[in-house]
Parts: C-alpha cells; structure tokens; sequence
C-alpha cells in the first residue's frame, strides 16, 4: 500500500476520515489558531492512503 510521503506533525494531520461527531471546522480552526498547517482526509495513522468513498 502506498505511503503519504511525509510524517504527522504539528503543521500536518491525517485523517481515515471525516470526523462524525465534530465538524471538520474544528480541526481546520485548531491549525489556524498554530499558524496554520495541513489536514489530509484519507490517511490512516499508519500513513497508509485509503482515500475516501465517493459517496
């Protein structure tokens, strides 16, 4: 399975997918408020790339 090429941090989050009981924003505002970052939905924990369904 492919890797996402770089590692968590405190500017990059994964996530398998979107959040059920938090809306996303949250997420989204919490990187705002660290000078900003990268959330990238359809990674698992390990790095491994799932992506998400297209429903």
């Amino acid at each position: 399975m492919e890797k996402y090429p770089d590692p968590e941090s405190s500017n990059l989050e994964w996530k398998e997918a979107l959040p059920q009981k938090q809306p996303i924003y949250k997420t989204i505002v919490g990187f705002c408020n660290q000078n900003g970052g990268k959330l990238v939905i359809g990674i698992k924990d390990d790095g491994t790339i799932v992506g998400l369904p297209q429903n």
